[in-house]
């Protein structure tokens, strides 16, 4: 039977009133809370110009954590492609790969913050392009000798050292919503990252998608170990929960929210690779979500796993069997004090995840560690 495997990830989230110095050093903290609580693995975000993540290069990050842990598996969620360069990314992920003992996990995307490529001379409109092409050249640059001759990175034949130590790269996700990139992800064999804001139908379809896509490709879609994210907090009640959490959460999403949408009548709003994530904030705002900050809190508190011990069990147990997965990474910094975050951390390693065996145990699907 397959074991859960559960993980968590850390936001560098400055809040108003914290330094620089705080969001990294509660980073820090969070990796190794994770490590010695009996997490797998630990994730790392990026994202430029934002106090809604200050980790500029996922990677840079990751290698810290890894050099500051010894078991610990540390992925990126993500490394934007389309803005870094596939050479500079080749060596960083071969050299991270074996400092760490092939700890890395490798979580890639597309980006979807309009600012960062505009300020990074890059056009957002072709971001589906410029990852198709960057995964190419890096497969090509970790296998050999390789040159690009296409449009975003031409270059001549180059002998990128050293080589991953992990055979033939360490081990790669997606993170993709639409149906472009779910498809480009499946015909490459890569798992997806399945994000905690969209509805449980809308990531079934995804994973619909992706099996169909890699039975086309003569593959089993039964051996594609995907990793669902959450937002997570563990209370003695789910009103407690949500009233630990709600502050930071509307904090954390109006940040986000103006990052992505500070420039809200740019015609990429409208390209088609991007027209599916402007599409539902617009669908909210017509239902009459005015706030829209707090419909999206609002949200989070329905598909994720934020209440008392019973329902963070439930959430787990349905989005497990809906959707086929047993890689659970769950954010927990919904809560202001690092001694919370940890406490609910703990709670849930403690808590949850026997639960969530015995009921997946009762109904015959997984076993968990």
């Amino acid at each position: 039977m397959s074991k859960m495997r559960y993980g968590t990830f850390v936001t560098t989230g400055q809040p108003p009133g914290m330094s620089e110095g705080w969001a990294f050093d509660e980073a820090v903290a969070h990796a190794h809370a994770a490590e010695n609580l009996g997490y797998r693995d630990v994730w790392v975000l990026e994202h430029h110009f934002t106090p809604f993540g200050l980790c500029g290069d996922a990677l840079t990050l990751a290698a810290y954590l890894l050099g500051a842990t010894s078991t610990i598996d540390v992925g990126t969620a993500v490394t934007v492609v389309p803005l870094d360069h596939p050479i500079r990314l080749a060596e960083r992920v071969a050299m991270i790969d074996h400092l760490s003992g092939g700890r890395l996990l490798f979580g890639i995307g597309r980006g979807d913050f309009p600012r960062e490529f505009e300020a990074l001379g890059r056009d957002v409109s072709e971001s589906h392009l410029m990852i198709r092409e960057g995964w190419e050249a890096l497969k090509g640059l970790w296998a050999g000798p390789y040159s690009n001759d296409g449009r975003f990175w031409p270059f001549g034949q180059v002998n990128t050292l050293p080589k991953p130590l992990s055979i033939p790269y360490p081990k790669a996700y997606a993170a993709a919503s639409s149906p472009s990139s779910v498809e480009w992800a499946a015909r490459n064999g890569l798992p997806l990252l399945l994000l905690y804001y969209l509805e449980d139908e809308v990531k079934r379809s995804i994973v619909d998608l992706h099996a169909d896509v890699t039975r086309e490709c003569g593959g089993d879609p039964s051996l594609t170990e995907h990793a669902l994210s959450c937002v997570a907090h563990v209370a003695d009640t789910t009103e407690q929960a949500q009233e630990d959490v709600l502050a930071r959460y509307l904090w954390w999403i109006k940040a986000g929210g103006d990052a992505i949408y500070e420039l809200p009548d740019r015609p990429e709003r409208r390209e088609i690779n991007y027209g599916f994530h402007y599409a539902r904030r617009d669908e909210a705002i017509l239902r009459g979500a005015r706030d829209i900050d707090v419909y999206n809190v609002e949200r989070l508190f329905a598909l994720n796993p934020i209440g008392s011990v019973d329902l963070c069990v439930d959430r787990i147990v349905s989005k497990a069997e809906l959707l086929g997965v047993n890689h659970i990474i769950c954010g927990f910094e919904g809560v202001s004090e690092r001694s919370g975050v940890i406490e609910s951390m703990a709670r849930f390693m403690s808590e949850v995840v026997p639960a969530v065996e015995q009921r997946q145990l009762v109904g015959g699907e997984v076993s968990v560690t």
